[in-house]
């Protein structure tokens, strides 16, 4: 490495890419200005700054561009909907540039770490980093230590280390953090932001919110662009959910905005190209599923069900279900990877999927979960098996409903044709 450079760390996991250049500028003994002026004067064309600083620090960390990107920023996050006509480029590759513009960009006024993990991380590296699971919307726990995390309002925070700001930060108080813990709405969108931050590509606005509008119409919500009729999403939230942590996810303060149609929100379900956050369109999939599993890869679905851009056959078939099984199993359960190494629709192959009693895993199956249902396949109890693999009954409770759906559906119907006849 040239100029005034004496070490490149490696990127750690998790760091987010702005705390990764202050990291880098402190071991060299730089201000974040030459950091950035090393960066342009490295990078050869006519890129922007952004970009130029992202494509340096992600060569200096000793990988691609599109990999630091995925790991190392909040861009998959922001950029998991896009109203651009999408390419099909994965975050960070050439053919996606206006993510990695977006690469060292926070989205937030604040900043969060965990106290348990800066003690941890001097433990046992002898250095503490800024991680980006703090820095997404809607964090205010840490979900290794499940402690509050603590806040500071400086961005310029990245120019030292969490150790070092650790002190000046404000913890969230503790009884609200408890209060959040126990509402399902959150948690389930904390479980739905866990798998789009590991998704690679963007997903098309348009189709997004059309499926949402078909879900929101068939549960009596108000959808489209017309006269506002049933419930709105707004309102169910608000009635719901902590205003505190809904004005903390939105761009502007919820108090602010009133109890009435809020643009920011029930845009989700225009069915339009609309100007819409992720975290507008999250927040629709978790009121109108109770399953997080299942809203993520209704979203993950949306482009695949949305008929005006289908360009297949309707009545292309799906391949049979040895086929499915085996691509199940390479997958590792992740319906929408099954589709996309098949080729076929998300949607179709996600339905044989249920209907084989196979569901989704998401795009980080949970190990011990996988264990459970192995050891209770075993003949454990479905406690045992639970407890012993440090897994919620009731997790492992809805995974055994969902994986016996198909002989529930047959159960259900004997029992209506044993009604009928009975009468």
């Amino acid at each position: 490495m040239r100029g005034k450079f004496h070490v490149i760390p490696k990127c750690l996991p998790d760091e987010h890419a702005r705390g990764y250049a202050g990291r880098v500028a402190r071991i060299n003994g730089l201000t974040r200005i030459e950091l950035r002026q090393e960066a342009l004067r490295s990078i050869e064309g006519d890129q922007s700054t952004s970009i130029k600083e992202a494509i340096w620090l992600a060569g200096s960390s000793g990988i691609g561009a599109s990999e630091f990107v995925q790991n190392h920023t909040l861009v998959p996050f922001f950029h998991f909907v896009t109203s651009k006509c999408r390419d099909g480029g994965p975050h960070g590759s050439e053919a996606s540039p206006e993510s990695l513009n977006a690469s060292l960009r926070i989205g937030r006024r604040s900043v969060q770490l965990c106290r348990q993990c800066v003690n941890d991380d001097i433990s046992n590296q002898g250095i503490s980093y800024w991680k980006r699971e703090h820095l997404l919307p809607g964090r205010a726990w840490c979900s290794k230590h499940l402690t509050a995390l603590a806040r500071l309002e400086d961005i310029d925070i990245f120019s030292v280390s969490p150790a070092s700001a650790n002190e000046n930060a404000i913890p969230n108080d503790e009884l609200w953090v408890e209060r959040l813990k126990n509402q399902p709405i959150i948690n389930r969108f904390l479980a739905i932001q866990d798998g789009v931050i590991r998704h690679q590509g963007a997903l098309l606005q348009a189709s997004v919110s059309r499926m949402l509008r078909d879900r929101a119409l068939s549960l009596g919500f108000h959808g489209g662009t017309s006269e506002k009729k049933g419930n709105l999403l707004s309102r169910h939230l608000l009635d719901n959910v902590d205003r505190k942590w809904l004005s903390g996810v939105m761009p502007r303060s919820i108090n602010e905005l009133g109890d009435g149609y809020i643009g920011a929100i029930d845009s989700a379900t225009s069915g339009c190209h609309d100007s819409c956050s992720t975290v507008a369109f999250i927040l629709a999939a978790v009121v109108f599923w109770s399953d997080s599993r299942e809203a993520l890869d209704a979203l993950l679905s949306a482009e695949y069900l949305d008929n005006p851009r289908r360009t297949r056959p309707r009545d292309q078939p799906l391949t049979d279900f040895y086929d499915l099984g085996k691509a199940y199993v390479d997958a590792k359960g992740v319906h929408h990877r099954v589709a996309d190494n098949l080729g076929l629709p998300r949607a179709s192959v996600a339905a044989s999927l249920k209907m084989l009693g196979l569901p989704a895993m998401g795009d980080k199956p949970d190990q011990q979960l996988i264990n459970a249902m192995r050891m209770f396949g075993q003949g454990a109890s479905l406690v045992t098996a639970a407890t012993t693999n440090q897994v919620e009954v009731y997790e492992l409770e809805n995974l055994v409903r969902r994986s016996i759906g198909r002989f529930s559906n047959a159960v259900q119907g004997w029992s209506e044709t044993a009604e009928t006849e009975a009468a």
